[in-house]
């Protein structure tokens, strides 16, 4: 992987509230190329959403983004995941035959697309949670509201020009 591309693939994390060391090295070491990351960004980016209004639901403001345009946002996003969902499940797919959830991806592969599309759902959202320093809240906060007016396809793409 390219140093452009793996310092895309730590930004897209770190935006989508993913940003721990373990899920940079992750990205990093599965070598996503762009367009297989943003596919795959722009699938979860609904469920980062999600995912992190829940994890901060506790440590956030009423008056925050978060608590009051986190779900109008990620149903706004999640209007080009059928679109992107072929892409994104090839890189779902490789960035979990790349060590990171590798036992599972046979089985992931024989399931209906209805279930695997819940399944990186879920996978992300209970990812999310696990990952969100509670101190950090307010900052993704920020930059999740920042991002809201945004088209849904631009911050995945985004990312590439930020990380460099």
């Amino acid at each position: 992987m390219s140093l452009a591309t793996s310092k895309w693939a730590a930004a897209a994390l770190a935006l989508g509230a993913l940003a721990s060391n373990n899920a940079a090295q992750a990205a990093d070491s599965a070598c996503l190329t762009r367009s297989e990351a943003s596919s795959l960004m722009t699938y979860a980016l609904p469920d980062v959403i999600s995912g992190t209004a829940a994890r901060c639901q506790q440590a956030l403001p009423p008056g925050a983004f978060l608590p009051t345009g986190g779900n109008a946002l990620a149903q706004r996003y999640s209007r080009q995941r059928a679109a992107v969902w072929p892409a994104a499940r090839a890189a779902f797919l490789k960035f979990a035959k790349s060590g990171h959830l590798d036992q599972g991806t046979g089985l992931f592969a024989a399931l209906p697309e209805a279930t695997q599309q819940q399944l990186v759902g879920v996978t992300v959202q209970g990812f999310v949670a696990q990952a969100i320093p509670l101190d950090q809240c307010s900052r993704i906060d920020t930059v999740i509201g920042l991002m809201a007016p945004l088209p849904p396809k631009a911050p995945p793409d985004c990312l590439p020009y930020l990380s460099t």
